[in-house]
Parts: structure tokens; sequence; C-alpha cells
């Protein structure tokens, strides 16, 4: 099943205890992916209500099923180049994704980006968007993540 079947499947039940839908203990690319769909949604009618969206990246390392340890990679260039001024754009950060080259922090701009990019409407199924780190993050990341709003 897709996150788009579930998210359906989540709002035939019409429950109001569902408050928030998301993607937790994936990596950077994977949540980012989650994000770019979820953050386009709209609600179907006007009794609709809106939702949180829930976004928790891990650190991006690679893990080894059978072994059950972290694998280390090489550490992701998330940082400005020296020549740039302001925060990178959507595009660089997309690139970084796609190239696996991305961290809990990359996720995190990419999301924000991607929310500051999107127009005021009242009409967004998501319109509350919470970003965190999970797995391997660490209290930099999330003092980087805090940074962003």
């Amino acid at each position: 099943h897709t996150f788009e079947q579930a998210l359906a499947a989540l709002l035939r039940l019409e429950a109001p205890q569902h408050i928030g839908f998301g993607c937790n203990c994936s990596g950077p690319l994977e949540v980012s992916l989650v994000a770019s769909v979820m953050l386009k949604k709209k609600k179907k009618g006007n009794t609709d209500r809106s939702m949180a969206l829930l976004l928790y990246s891990n650190s991006g390392e690679a893990f080894i099923n059978g072994n059950w340890h972290w694998c280390e990679q090489p550490a992701p260039h998330d940082t400005l180049p020296a020549e740039q001024k302001g925060p990178m754009s959507l595009s660089q950060l997309r690139r970084m994704l796609l190239r696996r080259n991305a961290s809990v922090r990359t996720c995190a701009m990419f999301v924000t980006a991607l929310c500051r990019l999107r127009p005021k409407a009242d009409d967004w199924l998501f319109d509350i968007v919470v970003v965190g780190g999970c797995c391997r993050s660490t209290p930099d990341d999330i003092v980087v993540i805090r940074s962003l709003t």
C-alpha cells in the first residue's frame, strides 16, 4: 500500500480522533517524497477538517538488517556552499536528496522550502506540518530543524 492509499483509508473512517498522518523513521528521501505528495492535498468538501502532517526522518545512514548495526556513510553535504547567501533552493535540496547525500537536516530544509512555496489557502488538508528527527538524529539536528521555523 502507498501513503496515498493509507491516507484515503484513514479519511474514509471519518473518525474525529484521527488528527494527523505522517511518515516516521524513514530515510530523508522517502520522507521528502511523502511531504511532496501530501503537501499538495486539498480538502474534498467544506465539512472536511484539517489534519497535521507529521514528518520524522531518520539520520539517512544505512541500516544493515541482519546485523542490527548502523553503517556509517560519508558525512552529508547539507551545508551552504561558501559563496551562497541565504537558504538552499528547492532544486539544490532535491538534488541532494536524490543523490542520497542527505541527512535529517536536509529533509527538514526541503519540507520547510515546500511549505514556504505553498500558497496561502483555507482548503489545505494539512494545515499543520510537524518536522522532526528520528533514529540517529542528534540534539544538534533538532536545534537546526527548530531554527528553520
